[in-house]
């Protein structure tokens, strides 16, 4: 167990302990919520680390693995004593068929601009402003958002106490330096407003650390357009004597701090359009991606915005092979951005707001909650049900459906009609499943702590996912419809164009796994696929996706919107465990696609035809995100001409309407180095979906996995 699952046991633990010893629950929900808040960061443990620039540690540090065991031998006794609860509809449903919907808490993006501008006594001047004329309905929560920023205040304060008291006992005078330092940043923040790099920094670390303790869930929690907002503080020290070299240090030192807390997913934003488009890059944005660079560590997640008008020395460092060896950047296509957030009616107004939040999706960062993983979609179901009468290959469905089976179809067009009603019933579920949730955690889960940082909440006073926050996104992910695209088609070709077999033989087949009948599942290996560019596929793809964008559009409704996307993190491999083979030539558990790709060894051709068969489904539809993995020979990017190439490549795709690229640099030889001796690659940092990890971190599954969609360039 590291060091992130001790801290959720810890604050869980101090949430319940705050409960117990608390007559909480006679208080208004939202206030509840503040008291407990309060109670956590007044008994969290905290602690320092000699020669470390930032103030902001909590968790176990000097404590024996007994002490470790008992409290969490505890924790474990205290929550066997909750009684366990029935498996459901959407409970089962998720673990037989991956198709589920929940609200997913943290996945966020504040408005750190904010915080730097107005410190938090700004802030609570809003708040009490906001108090006077608000309705008495509106009156609890404005008291709790004062309980729980006076609660995060002293909690800032408790480090400086603490640094004071390691100040009167060191006598190491270069310790004694970097405390005073340390100890004057956090004098002012984040009660004032930032003046210079280092007090931004540890302002915005002090509130980054905590919205993982708030909302229980430290994932993906991330930090926008930092060369942005944090740019005039940046400003104020680099251009002091010695400037230059402190920034770095800072910003060098910050990065390690962010590694220790939260998972990989901390988006930080490089560059972008201003309104009247210009280009927004800066010293600040050149400076972060050399030190992601230089550190070669998971997090930050840098979010590259890439358009015509990019400067060339940047966009070369963007592409520089020691990066792309990190798994660094994920490059996004600004102009197709901003196009997908129009479609969600964005007004111009906010529109160039916009942050790649995490691993994926578009955001108005400070003014939008995105429920990142509010509903998967596992579109293998629906082809399997229009198959097998109505029926899944495996497993009985724990729903009903309305939705009358066919046991015989005549022309190809009908099934494909088929499958997509089943698909309106299942994405239906799913989205129902994820406003059931929403329902429950809006009531029982307020977070007073964080509405504070995001618009209008406190214009409002309302809780950010009870209507709240400006913009609600609720991402709702296919998953497999390239997969269901492809085993179309070899319907298509070999039971209703080459008449070849039957319908119900081909589902026999699959269905056992395609045992005996080797010879016939090369010839589907070998049939055109999504990847290929090859025309008929891309259209029967293009169509799906299209069905599906329109009909998870339905349900958005006023400033909830319903976003599609493809993008699967390491998700697809866990799903593909739970199908039988299917008939685009997949066995039985083998991974689906990964995000917007191919399936391993199924595209056969240059990346040009991945890139071509990608964009002919319009991905301004598919606003949730949905990256397109690819591995590169990093040997390319040595030569100017080589960068250029990939460069164009780039740019190409961003052109045809292509949002988000990722890419690794590493090769399939190097990944099956590290398997074999892991004690050797300690440092190996590899991208994940749209995350990076060390790779000795990952699962067997998906390091064999990353291995064969490296060997096959995806």
């Amino acid at each position: 167990m590291d060091n992130r699952q001790k801290n959720r046991i810890l604050i869980n633990f101090l949430r319940e302990t705050a409960k117990q010893k608390n007559n909480f629950e006679s208080l208004p929900i939202v206030i509840r919520e503040a008291r407990i808040f309060q109670y956590i960061l007044e008994n969290i443990p905290i602690f320092y680390q000699a020669g470390d620039y930032f103030a902001g540690d909590y968790g176990w540090h000097e404590t024996t693995a007994e002490e470790v065991d008992a409290f969490l031998k505890m924790t474990e006794e205290a929550l066997s004593e909750k009684p366990l609860v029935d498996s459901s509809q959407e409970q089962l449903m998720g673990q037989l068929f991956s198709c589920k919907g929940n609200y997913t808490s943290a996945h966020t993006c504040i408005n750190y601009e904010k915080l730097l501008t107005l410190g938090i006594s700004g802030i609570l001047e809003e708040v009490y402003a906001s108090k006077k004329k608000a309705a008495s309905n509106h009156q609890d929560f404005y008291q709790a958002v004062e309980i729980a920023l006076k609660a995060f205040m002293k909690f800032c304060d408790r480090f400086v106490v603490q640094l004071e008291k390691y100040l009167e006992t060191t006598t190491d005078e270069s310790v004694k330096l970097l405390l005073k330092q340390t100890i004057d940043n956090c004098r002012n923040i984040p009660e004032k407003p930032a003046t210079n790099f280092p007090e931004a920094l540890q302002s915005i670390w002090f509130v980054h650390m905590v919205i993982g303790i708030s909302e229980y869930n430290d994932a993906s929690i991330s930090l926008g357009r930092l060369d942005q907002f944090a740019y005039e503080c940046f400003q104020n020290t680099a251009n002091t004597p010695n400037g230059q070299k402190i920034t770095e240090n800072w910003l060098n030192k910050f990065w390690k701090k962010l590694n220790c807390y939260g998972d990989a997913a901390c988006a930080v934003n490089l560059g972008g359009l201003d309104k009247d488009g210009k280009d927004l890059c800066n010293p600040l944005t050149y400076l972060i991606t050399e030190t992601v660079k230089k550190n070669s560590m998971p997090s930050p997640i840098l979010a590259a915005r890439i358009h015509p008008k990019i400067p060339q020395d940047l966009f070369d460092l963007l592409t520089d092979e020691e990066l792309f060896k990190q798994g660094q950047p994920t490059f996004y296509g600004e102009n197709s951005c901003l196009l997908a957030l129009r479609k969600r009616n964005i007004p111009e107004s906010d529109i160039f707001k916009w942050a790649a939040n995490s691993c994926m999706g578009l955001v108005v960062q400070g003014y939008e909650i995105s429920d990142m993983w509010g509903a998967v979609v596992n579109c293998m179901l629906p082809l399997e049900l229009a198959l097998n009468n109505g029926r899944p290959f495996s497993h009985d469905l724990p729903i009903s459906l309305n939705t009358k089976a066919n046991d015989k179809f005549n022309d190809f067009q009908s099934l494909v009609d088929k499958v997509e009603e089943y698909l309106y019933e299942i994405i239906k579920f799913c989205i129902n499943a994820n406003q059931k949730s929403l329902k429950n955690y809006s009531h029982e889960s307020p977070n007073p702590y964080i509405s504070a940082f995001l618009d209008d909440c406190i214009k409002l006073g309302e809780d950010r996912v009870a209507g709240g926050a400006r913009y609600f996104t609720v991402i709702v992910e296919a998953f497999a419809l390239v997969n269901v695209a492809d085993a179309l088609q070899t319907i298509k070709t070999l039971v209703f164009e080459k008449q070849k077999y039957s319908l119900n033989e081909l589902i026999d087949i699959a269905k056992n796994n395609f045992k005996g009948n080797e010879k016939l599942l090369k010839e589907i290996q070998t049939l055109p696929k999504y990847g290929d560019a090859d025309p008929e596929t891309d259209r029967l793809v293009a169509e799906l996706a299209q069905t599906f964008s329109s009909q998870v559009d339905k349900y958005t409704n006023g400033n909830k919107v319903f976003a599609p996307s493809f993008h699967t993190l390491a998700g697809h491999i866990g799903a593909g465990k739970l199908y039988g083979a299917s008939l685009d030539g997949r066995l039985e558990g083998e991974p689906f696609a990964k995000n917007i790709g191919t399936s391993p060894g199924t595209a056969r051709k240059e990346l040009t035809s991945l890139i071509k068969s990608a964009t002919t489904i319009d991905q301004s539809d598919f606003g949730g995100g949905q990256p397109l993995d690819i591995s590169v020979d990093c040997s390319m990017l040595t030569s100017k001409e080589g960068k250029r190439k990939f460069q164009s490549l780039l740019q190409s795709y961003f052109k045809l309407g292509g949002l988000q690229m990722q890419v690794n640099g590493l090769s399939a030889e190097t990944l099956q180095k590290a398997i074999k001796e892991p004690e050797k690659y300690n440092d190996l940092v590899v991208r994940i979906g749209g995350y990076s990890e060390y790779f000795n971190r990952l699962s067997n599954d998906i390091k064999h996995e990353m291995v064969k969609r490296f060997s096959s360039g995806i």
